[in-house]
């Protein structure tokens, strides 16, 4: 279990779900109708701080941090993370990716890794996409509270 002071604050969650979403967009095919908006994912964020080793906790904070700061210097753009659209989030993301730095480069494709294990493992999301076998039995966090 993650110490209290390793898990995201309100402020934070917000921004892990606004990235889930420029990753995971609703409606973004016919074949991938559902999106990150569509689950509860601040419930999974809740699971995942509860079962997830600190430093997975710490390493999902400390590059929300560098995110929420860097448009800027990325973009050009005088807004943090949470002033710009869906678009310009996934836009950011994958100008990090391209980055001649190794570690820069990594923190799209932990962000990408979250929001696949929050969504993709899900039978409403692996049923249009013809995925079999599918796991019927929803996540706990999935359940209504």
């Amino acid at each position: 279990m993650t110490p209290r002071w390793l898990r995201p604050t309100a402020f934070e969650r917000r921004g892990i779900l606004l990235v889930f979403d420029a990753l995971v967009p609703s409606g973004a095919t016919p074949l991938f109708p559902l999106g990150a908006r569509d689950f509860p994912l601040d419930r999974f964020l809740d699971d995942l701080a509860d079962h997830a080793p600190a430093r997975v906790m710490f390493g999902l904070r400390a590059c929300l941090w560098f995110l929420i700061v860097c448009p800027p210097f990325v973009l050009g753009r005088l807004a943090s993370l949470y002033g710009l659209s869906s678009a310009e989030r996934l836009a950011l993301l994958t100008r990090l990716k391209a980055s001649n730095v190794y570690l820069v480069r990594e923190i799209p494709l932990l962000f990408k890794t979250m929001a696949s294990l929050a969504v993709c493992g899900l039978a409403q999301v692996q049923e249009p996409l013809g995925i079999e076998p599918r796991d019927a039995t929803p996540p706990d966090w999935l359940e209504a509270r």
